[in-house]
């Protein structure tokens, strides 16, 4: 029993993860602060048979007063690797019906990988006001859509990836 306590404990650091805001990071050309939080997963779903798979991490970011929300769209073994353009949307679909929809705000080239590396990967960035954190932090998300020039990326969010996605705002808020 004292054993597989033990083993239990020594295990958890593994197995539990947590939104953490990082240390903050110095602009060496302006001096100002820039504040994030972690990379988190937020949706992953793969294909063990197939070996594909798709996956979104995501981090808030704080700079100059302004906060933005970066999505970062990975795939491996697609067919298709898909690229989020400025002006393209993604849409956070909440528990009470509710959608909010934020802009894409750069063009992103992905990182896609040759006939010997089959993994692609997109960046978006996407800038957030006071009142999209308010929605997203109030309410539960249970579907995100993004945008892509392969066309929609679907995802179902978990329960417990929703609530890491809305601590990540409440970590970043006073930044």
């Amino acid at each position: 029993m004292k054993k597989t306590l033990l083993l239990i404990i020594m295990l958890l650091p593994f197995v539990v993860s947590a939104q953490k805001l990082l240390k903050p990071s110095i602009d060496k050309l302006n001096g100002d602060t820039v504040w994030s939080t972690s990379k988190e997963k937020l949706y992953l779903h793969g294909n063990y048979l197939t070996g594909q798979g798709e996956g979104v991490v995501c981090w808030v970011r704080s700079y100059k007063g302004s906060k933005s929300l970066i999505l970062n769209i990975q795939t491996t073994n697609q067919k298709n690797y898909p690229t989020m353009v400025a002006g393209s949307k993604a849409s956070f679909k909440l528990a009470d019906n509710s959608i909010v929809t934020l802009t894409c705000s750069n063009n992103d080239y992905n990182i896609s990988g040759s006939s010997v590396a089959v993994v692609g990967s997109s960046y978006g960035l996407y800038d957030i006001t006071a009142e999209d954190i308010s929605k997203l932090t109030t309410g539960n998300l249970v579907f995100l859509r993004v945008e892509t020039t392969t066309g929609n990326f679907d995802c179902d969010i978990k329960p417990k990836n929703a609530e890491m996605f809305k601590k990540q705002f409440l970590l970043i808020a006073n930044h």
